[in-house]
């Protein structure tokens, strides 16, 4: 072996670890992307039930508080007027 067929071989060594090392960085980041975007337990159906309080009655639709169904009234029931908060 002479001496540049050495330099040729230490540097095809060189670029190869540096591709396992990007190699290994690559895998790593797909796995911690793949954590990151991993849907939440549960269902959005039963999350969004447990934020909706309020019911408005005469159309049964569900709202998120007081406030909310006041501007549903106004816009939807114009003619009616909301119930109270306390009841």
């Amino acid at each position: 072996m002479t001496l540049r067929q050495f330099d040729r071989s230490e540097e095809e060594v060189r670029s190869e670890e540096s591709a396992m090392t990007r190699g290994k960085q690559k895998i790593e980041a797909q796995r911690k992307n793949a954590e990151r975007n991993q849907k939440a337990k549960g269902s959005q159906i039963e999350a969004r039930a447990v934020g909706l309080k309020v019911i408005c009655p005469i159309c049964k639709v569900q709202l998120a508080n007081h406030n909310q169904l006041v501007d549903h009234y106004g816009s939807k029931h114009p003619k009616e007027n909301p119930p109270s908060e306390s009841g």
